[in-house]
């Protein structure tokens, strides 16, 4: 499974890349962020304005570990391919997770299901972003937590603050989801509260202080006021929205709703909340790489909701 996405997302990006399709400036912002992590220099991204230091714009420190492939082989390309080898990783991961909770044939299915879903073939098509790296960082979580591997899974399932600041939060459910199947309180609330203090500490001190600005340019699409102040409100403006119902249905559908019976859904809700609130249309439908981070959780919840029901004492759900 990983070898077939592997190639497979590989020779997608090499024609992509002898068409010279370009789908957002992204590929060339990220180009430059490890031409300077390469050269051993600040991440100063010019593409995005004279000495923007792209550490003011979104916290992905992560991405240093690239910078000796990149050294190796520079070029643009190098991303795209190395993209398609982590989210080939990220399968194997998630179908090893399978094998461990419904079998091998089904963890075949599982695997392949998951490799070639919707939001894994948006993020390629998209080219590289870091969540790239976050992918397969959480699969290896995911599959160290359903294995009962609890301090292996705290410390993958932690690493994922650095890949992106929104992930703090994640992390934080992930945390909660630990302590409460481990009945280790202290290892799970700890690695909560390792999230919730690195998604406060990257959003409110480490952006803004590398920012031009001064701030979080994304803070404005986002309105926590209005939120508290008319809740029902923005309930059903969510559930009346074409493209956020169309995300979330396509989230649902390709899993056969059977995530929905395993707690590690739970672990959906921080992305699908902050998209689904963000003011920015772009964060509310099925494109784009916002939903890669969201399918790791999706099939190993699945996979663990076969399980569950399998084990049910309902003949009806078995």
């Amino acid at each position: 499974v990983a070898a077939l996405a592997s190639a497979a997302y590989a020779l997608f990006s090499t024609l992509q890349w002898r068409r010279f399709e370009s789908p957002s400036w992204d590929l060339g912002i990220f180009t430059q962020i490890l031409q300077r992590y390469a050269a051993l220099e600040a991440p100063v991204v010019h593409i995005k304005g004279a000495g923007y230091n792209i550490m003011g714009d979104h916290f992905h420190p992560i991405l240093v570990l690239l910078a000796p492939l990149y050294a190796a082989f520079p070029s643009a390309l190098t991303l795209m391919v190395a993209q398609a080898v982590l989210l080939g990783v990220s399968a194997f991961f998630v179908a090893a997770a399978a094998h461990h909770l419904v079998g091998r044939g089904a963890a075949w299915l599982i695997g392949l299901a998951y490799a070639f879903s919707w939001g894994v073939q948006e993020a390629a098509a998209v080219q590289f972003h870091e969540v790239a790296v976050g992918a397969p960082i959480l699969a290896v979580g995911l599959w160290c937590l359903v294995r009962e591997r609890w301090v292996p899974a705290t410390v993958w399932l932690g690493l994922l603050v650095f890949v992106k600041e929104d992930l703090g939060a994640t992390v934080a459910v992930l945390g909660l989801l630990v302590a409460w199947r481990s009945r280790r309180w202290l290892l799970g609330l700890g690695l909560a509260a390792w999230g919730i203090a690195w998604f406060v500490l990257a959003l409110r001190v480490i952006l803004p202080a590398m920012n031009l600005r001064g701030q979080y340019d994304y803070a404005g699409h986002l309105d926590l006021a209005a939120v508290l102040a008319d809740p029902v409100g923005t309930v059903a403006e969510i559930l009346t929205n074409e493209q956020k119902m169309l995300t979330l249905f396509m989230l649902l559908a390709c899993t056969g709703l059977l995530a929905l019976r395993s707690n590690l859904a739970l672990a959906l809700l921080p992305t699908l909340g902050w998209r689904f609130l963000s003011s920015l249309s772009g964060h509310w439908g099925p494109t784009w790489h916002y939903s890669l981070m969201l399918m790791p959780i999706a099939f190993v919840a699945a996979a663990e909701g076969v399980r569950l029901l399998a084990d049910a004492r309902s003949p009806v759900l078995r």
